[in-house]
């Protein structure tokens, strides 16, 4: 059976929330003209494809648990309680610390209360649905957290009650009607780039390569016709993304005509370089790569708190007075250090808490999986 603790997933997951942190650490705040800024700004800006990665993991682990697991007794009672003792408690003790406490001892931050009044849309995990049409949604990053919960409650019925030769052709489906939504949403709402961003039927052609891809591996037949393609799929979709970067200077999730099609352009360019990662092996040895390898799998092991608390962090920082600027420094590398300098303060101070969360919070919660087993 395929784990959810694969040390090539674990390593992907690190390098997804990284590229989230470097796109949402871009901020207008300490953005200048010159040539670093731009280039930083230019691949940054690619950071949204981490969130694809993550989606093309997710559909990829969770199919994969559910198949292995169909034959044994309570397969879904088990596979919900052990989703809500991984997810809700990080998930909401972070709302209810934002929402609640803060409130309740007068400490509630003043860049947060635009989203006070719409609170509701985050502890029902629907905001991704109202986020292009709300201002102020500080916590607008919890969208792809909403749309992996909604995943969740109806996929398993499929997976477990519907034919596998019947599931590869809906995956196949929903890869294909992802872009034609997201062409709907461009035609029809005014608000299309957002909604195409957000939307669950815009966004679920990553979570379905991901499934696809845990039928495909569970089939010998299915597997070694797909061995040949997943290295010129990967550089081929490489050489695509890095094309548009080199002639427009940027990536972007959606936008008009044929970048609509980027997101699944990720998404399948995700899914090779899942296949890929399978064969990682475990990080062993005194060697500077494996001890990449293990730091890498260790920031992804606590990439879920990383995702959930990094905005919050991002925006106390740049509001506290202590974030760099680049007249702080002197010489060429003044730009490059308050870029990179604010970068890691973010990240490192991110890390620590999620650390604390996988430890204080986490741990006691996983460990009652057993009883789910």
């Amino acid at each position: 059976m395929l784990g959810t603790r694969i040390p090539g997933i674990e390593m992907l997951r690190a390098l997804a929330i990284i590229a989230v942190l470097l796109q949402n650490r871009t901020s207008p705040e300490f953005a200048t003209q010159g040539l670093f800024a731009r280039l930083w700004s230019m691949i940054s800006g690619t950071g949204w494809s981490g969130v694809q990665l993550f989606f093309v993991i997710s559909g990829f682990l969770i199919t994969g648990i559910l198949l292995d697991k169909a034959d044994q007794p309570r397969v879904l009672k088990n596979f919900y309680m052990r989703r809500v003792l991984r997810i809700f408690p990080v998930y909401f003790a972070f709302l209810a610390f934002f929402y609640l406490l803060l409130p309740a001892l007068d400490a509630f931050p003043r860049w947060l209360e635009p989203s006070q009044q719409h609170q509701f849309w985050f502890w029902t995990y629907l905001v991704n649905w109202v986020q292009p049409y709300v201002e102020g949604l500080r916590f607008g990053h919890i969208w792809s957290l909403a749309i992996e919960e909604q995943f969740y409650l109806l996929w398993p019925w499929l997976v477990l009650f519907v034919a596998p030769r019947r599931m590869m052709r809906l995956c196949l489906l929903l890869i294909v009607s992802a872009p034609l939504f997201r062409l709907a949403l461009w035609r029809f709402d005014p608000q299309w780039e957002h909604s195409a961003y957000t939307f669950t039927f815009a966004r679920w052609d990553a979570l379905a390569i991901g499934a696809l891809l845990a039928y495909w591996l569970r089939s010998e037949r299915h597997f070694e016709r797909l061995r040949p393609w997943v290295k010129p799929l990967f550089f081929g979709l490489l050489a695509v993304i890095l094309g548009q970067l080199l002639w427009f200077h940027e990536f972007r999730a959606v936008t008009g005509t044929l970048g609509l099609l980027n997101q699944t352009t990720v998404a399948l360019f995700s899914g090779a370089l899942l296949l890929l990662a399978l064969s990682v092996p475990l990080p062993e040895g005194p060697g500077w790569k494996n001890r990449i390898g293990r730091w890498l799998m260790a920031v992804g092991k606590y990439s879920y708190a990383l995702y959930l608390v990094h905005m919050p962090i991002k925006m106390w920082w740049t509001q506290s007075g202590f974030a760099l600027r680049p007249m702080d420094f002197s010489g060429a590398l003044a730009e490059p250090l308050a870029l990179l300098g604010n970068f890691l303060v973010v990240f490192s101070l991110s890390l620590g808490l999620s650390w604390l969360s996988w430890r204080l919070l986490e741990q006691p919660f996983l460990r009652l999986k057993r009883h789910f087993a």
